[in-house]
């Protein structure tokens, strides 16, 4: 046999060894996306559980509208995971904006009665306008060569900006007077933030709209200091606001390194940072477990807090094999937690929106966990 012959035979040998091994990969895809699609109509499932428990929980005056508004928008996120459609997606997300209008309108009138609160209506009003939003990006990205949204988006993006510094005006006041719990404080300046980076024009006002959300950190930060020093602050809430403040700081410097990508200095800050983040979420985690626990505290923060650190793990991951890691222990805290729900449940101490919440937190677990197998399994 000669080379020639023999180098022919060899090319044909691993070329037929590539290509029987496709079916199989592609089969493994295929699965991948069937169980995807499962995860994801039970998650959507499960989140208008959580949903319509909240409604009445807030209906009968047991709760405040944060978990609620927290609800609809992760219930918005997951009909659109399933929407396969254009058509689908339009129509979820008309049906979100339709039903944040309804609950926007009975704010107003119990407002208009004496029996509303004006945070709770400037919570209404900047959540409506931010589906308008979504709708109408939705309708842009579907007609791409069309620029008769750019004027309109631009409007509601400003609206819902003004509509978020009033909310977070109205929210901190009654934290100051010890009315709101610090949650959604920390909640509606993160959303003014993005609202404020949704209207910043120039890089320059990206950096100058990040430095703003950082100083109000910052001070809210301190604020907490002084009040736990006094004795009348918690070490839970201490946690929240520095874990919030070092969020802001990643931020920032991430729109920095983006903006100025050879400078080498912002990737030794960020991973500094980061190690930072993901320490105090730990502590925040463990606090806020032993305040469930202790049955001062629900599992909706606790498992908003959880999430959180599994994001902050995933970032500090160094390569594929940690991604996994991360995300499969994040799913076995979050299986944890929904066990535990459920022994409360059944023993009566538990309550029907924090199991709900604990089991759609789970198959979020699950399916962030099957979508990064599956982006390693298309980079092979």
């Amino acid at each position: 046999m000669s080379i020639r012959q023999f180098q022919t035979i060899t090319v044909v040998a691993c070329l037929f060894a590539f290509v029987s091994t496709l079916p199989a990969q592609n089969r493994e895809q295929d699965e991948i996306v069937s169980e995807l699609h499962t995860l994801r109509l039970a998650y959507r499932d499960e989140m208008m559980k959580v949903v319509d428990s909240l409604r009445q929980r807030y209906r009968d005056g047991m709760d405040n509208a944060d978990g609620l508004f927290t609800a609809q928008n992760l219930l918005a996120d997951a009909e659109l995971a399933v929407a396969i459609k254009p058509g689908q997606r339009i129509a979820a997300l008309e049906s979100a904006l339709e039903s944040l209008k309804t609950f926007e309108s009975d704010q107003m009138a119990r407002f208009n009665k004496g029996t509303g609160r004006s945070d709770e209506l400037a919570k209404c009003t900047a959540a409506r306008i931010f589906a308008e939003i979504r709708l109408l990006e939705e309708r842009q990205n579907q007609n791409r060569a069309s620029d008769e949204f750019a004027s309109e988006l631009r409007t509601l993006r400003l609206s819902y900006r003004d509509a978020m510094v009033k909310l977070v005006d109205a929210v901190h006041r009654r934290s100051m007077n010890g009315t709101n719990n610090l949650n959604g404080l920390l909640e509606a300046q993160f959303s003014l933030s993005n609202a404020e980076l949704a209207v910043a024009a120039k890089p320059t006002e990206r950096i100058v709209a990040l430095e703003s959300s950082l100083k109000s950190f910052k001070n809210a930060e301190a604020y907490q200091v002084v009040r736990l020093n006094r004795g009348t602050g918690r070490s839970d809430e201490l946690a929240k606001c520095t874990a919030s403040r070092i969020f802001a700081e990643i931020r920032l410097v991430e729109e920095r390194k983006h903006q100025y990508p050879d400078r080498d200095e912002f990737v030794s800050e960020l991973r500094t940072l980061r190690n930072a983040y993901r320490e105090e979420l730990v502590r925040v985690v463990d606090i806020m477990r032993r305040r469930h626990a202790d049955g001062t505290d629900n599992v909706n923060w606790l498992l908003q807090a959880e999430i959180a650190l599994a994001h902050a793990e995933l970032t500090l991951a160094a390569g594929p094999a940690d991604r996994i890691a991360a995300l499969d222990s994040a799913l076995e805290l979050l299986k944890k937690s929904e066990a535990y729900q459920v022994v409360r449940h059944r023993s009566g101490t538990g309550r029907s929106d924090e199991l709900a919440n604990s089991v759609a937190a789970r198959i979020e677990g699950e399916i962030r966990l099957l979508e990064e197998r599956q982006r390693q399994n298309q980079a092979k």
